[in-house]
């Protein structure tokens, strides 16, 4: 299983080489995922994940957003810091160039990767669908989205099985409850209060029958740098 801290780790190390065109990358490997594709920088994008997709010829259509690039089928160069190579990739690229943006994307894709079996399109088609609908809904998003967008990634950070919960996350703003499996519902609440207030919906305190739904509340204070965070959950439901 891929670590997020591991993988930023991975990440920071990497100095893009700058006579790289915008298909020359300086990667390491995945880790964990030997073999299952690499993490990569050049001059031209702030991050990328190259990942091989078991030679499978027919691929989905390239998708292009302002901040994100995906495409299939991609012959790129790669730099392992040893040898050089060229190889085919489905390529998932971070366009821009700011921390925060590439900490988001590396956690996201990252908490959707698993090495528990070889990528295939469908399951990068399911990353690249969550990575749309998350860089499209919050492109424009307010404070008060901006927080309950970093509260849901602290839990999924935090958890024991990130990559597992990130596949149970919503697949858009507008889901009663931000993840969710057939038996369990979570949601997550934050606040910049000094007192645990929340609103909830009726509908959400009574979940279908023989489902449970836990709610986390994340309380947060700013600091001189960075947020103090503090998590308590309470349980609703059979």
């Amino acid at each position: 299983m891929i670590n997020s801290e591991s993988l930023l780790k991975v990440m920071n190390s990497i100095r893009p080489r700058p006579d790289h065109d915008q298909l020359g990358f300086v990667v390491r490997p995945l880790p964990g995922g030997e073999g299952a594709g690499w993490i990569g920088r050049n001059s031209h994008s702030g991050v990328a994940f190259l990942i091989v997709t078991q030679g499978e010829r027919h691929y989905h259509p390239a998708v292009s957003l302002p901040l994100i690039r995906v495409r299939h089928g991609i012959r790129v160069a790669i730099d392992d810091g040893r040898n050089n190579a060229e190889v085919t990739v489905s390529l998932l690229e971070c366009l821009a160039h700011d921390g925060p943006t590439i900490e988001l994307f590396v956690r996201t894709v990252g908490g959707i990767l698993t090495d528990d079996a070889p990528a295939d399109q469908e399951s990068v088609g399911n990353i690249v669908e969550r990575l749309i609908n998350l860089f499209r809904d919050y492109s424009h998003a307010g404070d008060a989205e901006i927080l309950g967008l970093w509260a849901e990634l602290l839990l999924i950070a935090h958890c024991p099985n990130p990559a597992q919960l990130a596949r149970l996350w919503r697949s858009h703003t507008g889901s009663r409850y931000d993840f969710g499996s057939d038996t369990e519902r979570l949601d997550v609440k934050a606040t910049t209060s000094v007192q645990r207030h929340h609103e909830l919906a009726s509908s959400q305190v009574t979940p279908p029958p023989g489902v449970d739904a836990a709610f986390v509340s994340v309380m947060t204070e700013q600091v001189s740098r960075g947020t103090r965070s503090c998590l308590t959950a309470q349980i609703f439901g059979a």
